[in-house]
């Protein structure tokens, strides 16, 4: 069964070896960050790429990433309240940026507290 280009279900079960997947992360001197999207209809969730070079693809050369199994993705989304993992995403809309938004809107974007910077993909 393949999830390439789409969503694969919680609670899936393949007979075969545990798939390795290429994660974006935010990169913090030793330690990195998962990165969490959004699908277009505002769902959280984790990407993984099949490949180094699709991840590039879509993310960028720069992107920094770190190879996990399935279950270990799923371990480190569960305690965010996430199931979804969306494979091989295809299109991204990048984070809005605040530099682009006048001052003051910048000012009360910082004011009002984050959880999370979230980018959006679409399988």
């Amino acid at each position: 069964m393949s999830y390439v280009g789409g969503h694969v279900p919680p609670h899936h079960h393949q007979a075969a070896l545990p798939v390795r997947w290429r994660v974006p992360v935010q990169s913090h001197d030793d330690w990195a960050v998962l990165r969490i999207f959004r699908t277009p209809s505002g769902e959280r969730t984790a990407v993984a790429f099949t490949s180094e070079a699709l991840l590039a693809e879509v993310l960028g050369d720069g992107q920094a990433s770190t190879t996990l199994s399935e279950s270990r993705l799923r371990e480190l989304i569960a305690p965010l309240g996430i199931s979804l993992i969306t494979v091989n995403p295809t299109l991204t809309v990048p984070q809005r940026d605040l530099r682009n938004r006048g001052a003051q809107s910048a000012q009360a974007a910082h004011r009002r507290p984050r959880r999370f910077d979230h980018d959006h993909v679409a399988a």
